[in-house]
């Protein structure tokens, strides 16, 4: 009867969110899961007011790669197909363009699996929910959206050069890159979740040999995030 009760009038609040930025506080000031933050931020270490394009960015503060830039006073573009944390980086990032669609190398409409309002576990891939209520006990709720490139995005967003490029996206990587010209904004430092825990058999992702074979190379892997650098980039400190 309570977990209805806190489903129904407590949880999706104002107040709850600031209860739980309170109860899990950044770990050593680390916001992202892996710390993936703090590497990021001493490779651009010698870029000020640099753009950053963050993909599946989910909260503006918890779990996130980007915010330790944008507090460095970097700006750019978020993107997650969650209206909740869109709003969130609305009001927690002002300077920066915030757009809730799902991302894919086309515009079609795609089935969005959602388990609560900014839950991580939110996904366009069907066995991941499946696998994730299983695990929980918990159902997810099903929403159609409208998928957008990411070509289109930056072009509305005015973008023409990119510091920073990530990419969490569960899975959804290849899309995302199939609809970005990345030889026309070759971004100098790129994240990118791609779920292979053997480096042996990264050369079976398509999204890595797309960026190997665009200058790209690989020089950090930390969880299941992978860094890439533009290999001609002098800026990006390694």
């Amino acid at each position: 009867m309570f977990k209805n009760f806190k489903n129904k009038f407590i949880k999706n609040t104002y107040f709850y969110d600031i209860y739980r930025n309170l109860r899990y506080p950044p770990f050593h000031k680390a916001y992202s899961f892996w710390a993936e933050d703090f590497w990021v931020d001493k490779a651009t270490a010698t870029i000020n007011k640099g753009t950053y394009v963050d993909i599946g960015c989910n909260h503006p503060l918890r779990g996130s790669i980007t915010h330790r830039l944008y507090k460095r006073g970097w700006t750019g573009v978020n993107v997650d197909f969650d209206q909740k944390n869109i709003s969130l980086c609305q009001k927690y990032r002002p300077k920066d363009k915030s757009f809730c669609c799902p991302i894919a190398d086309q515009e079609q409409e795609v089935t969005c699996y959602s388990f609560d309002a900014g839950n991580v576990l939110n996904t366009l891939d069907k066995d991941a929910a499946d696998d994730w209520a299983q695990k929980m006990g918990k159902p997810y709720k099903t929403s159609q959206m409208k998928t957008r490139t990411l070509n289109s995005i930056l072009e509305e967003a005015g973008i023409t050069a990119i510091d920073f490029l990530n990419v969490d996206v569960e899975g959804f990587e290849d899309a995302v890159f199939k609809g970005f010209d990345l030889k026309a904004i070759a971004p100098k430092l790129i994240a990118c979740e791609i779920h292979i825990t053997n480096i042996d058999d990264m050369p079976h992702s398509w999204t890595y040999n797309h960026l190997k074979d665009n200058g790209y190379i690989m020089i950090s892997k930390i969880g299941p995030t992978c860094m890439f650098k533009k290999e001609d980039c002098a800026d990006i400190f390694y």
